[in-house]
């Protein structure tokens, strides 16, 4: 059985032994010729929280409520 030993040649940049130009770099997503927008949607992170309304009646009694208030999270907010 034969062991393939190659092993690649330094371009002394200290990044492994790998030569690294410009047509074996990754392109970036991000690059000016690839341009994408991402929208943020809040409405995928929306939560419905319960809460306890306080009702004043016009007789003077008051009665609680229960709905729903809709709530984004921090780190929604911060995206």
């Amino acid at each position: 059985m034969e062991q393939n030993l190659q092993t690649q040649n330094s371009n002394g940049a200290g990044n492994g032994g790998v030569r690294v130009n410009e047509q074996s770099r990754p392109v970036r997503a991000d690059s000016l010729n690839h341009v994408q927008h991402n929208i943020f949607n809040p409405n995928l992170y929306m939560l419905k929280l319960p809460k306890t309304k306080k009702v004043k009646l016009s007789n003077g009694q008051v009665r609680f409520e229960q709905t729903e208030v809709d709530y984004l999270p921090v780190a929604a907010r911060i995206a």
